[in-house]
C-alpha cells in the first residue's frame, strides 16, 4: 500500500506503485479515499526581515520559534521538509525550543523503521501526535 500527503495523480501513482508486484507492469488496485471534510491551512512562516540568509537549508531552523505556536494552536500539523537529514535537525531543534512538546511530535522519513513510520501515521491520524 503506500500514502501521501503530496501526490497529484493517484491513477499514475497506483499503477507506479504496483508496477513491479505483476510480471508487464499490470496490476488489479484499489484506490480508497476517505469522503471526510477537513479543514487544511496552509500557512508559510517566514523572517520578519529578509537581509541576509543563513547557509543552504538552515533559514527555517532560525524560525523553529514561530513553528512552535503553530503546533500548539492546532490538532494536527505536519510539516514538510526536503531532506532527511533537515527532518532530523528541525525535529531536534524543535524539542530543544519547546520540551514540552517531547512525546507530541514525530519524525517521518523513509530511513525510519517500517514499524515506527506506521505507529507515527496511526498516531497523528488518531491524533495521539501534534506534528510530524
Amino acid at each position: 500500500w503506500g500514502i501521501s500527503a503530496t501526490i497529484g495523480n493517484l491513477q499514475t501513482a497506483g499503477d507506479v506503485l504496483m508496477a513491479p508486484l505483476q510480471p508487464y507492469g499490470k496490476c488489479n488496485w484499489r484506490l480508497i479515499k476517505a469522503n471526510i471534510d477537513k479543514q487544511i491551512a496552509v500557512i508559510p512562516v517566514i523572517p520578519d526581515e529578509i537581509e541576509t540568509y543563513p547557509w543552504a537549508g538552515h533559514l527555517g531552523i532560525q524560525l523553529a520559534h514561530k513553528v512552535v505556536p503553530i503546533i500548539e494552536a492546532s490538532s494536527t500539523t505536519l510539516l514538510f521538509i526536503n531532506t532527511r537529514g533537515m527532518s532530523e535537525n528541525w525535529y531536534q531543534t524543535l524539542l530543544t525550543v519547546a520540551p514540552h512538546l517531547a512525546g507530541a511530535i514525530a519524525l517521518h522519513h523513509g530511513s525510519i523503521e517500517q514499524e515506527l513510520r506506521l505507529w507515527v501515521e496511526e498516531a497523528l491520524h488518531t491524533q495521539k501526535l501534534k506534528a510530524v
